[in-house]
């Protein structure tokens, strides 16, 4: 299992799949710091507040969701750390296979 993220294209077992704009902006989050906060979120989608979405958490947690199905068979999956609080971490399967190799 591979994941590769090129521009907007991430490239999950060679088959590449489009992402967004918020979904690349949280993936880039969620690859620079262990843990990631709502808040953290909402400045890294809207760094200008004057352009922030009233419903700014709604458009996080779809992003969240969107970007976990994208991350689907990559061997990397978003977890919950509890108090809106995520992660990035390798899937068990990962884990496994570089047991194994």
């Amino acid at each position: 299992m591979t994941a590769r993220l090129r521009g907007n294209i991430l490239t999950v077992n060679g088959q590449p799949r489009r992402l967004g704009r918020h979904e690349t902006a949280m993936l880039w989050l969620l690859m620079c710091r262990p843990v990631v906060t709502v808040e953290d979120c909402q400045t890294a989608l809207w760094p200008d507040p004057e352009d922030m979405a009233e419903t700014w958490l709604t458009v996080v947690n779809v992003t969240r969701c969107r970007l976990r199905h994208a991350l689907a068979g990559s061997g990397w999956e978003i977890k919950w750390g509890g108090r809106s609080r995520w992660s990035l971490e390798r899937t068990e399967q990962q884990e496994d296979q570089r047991r194994v190799a």
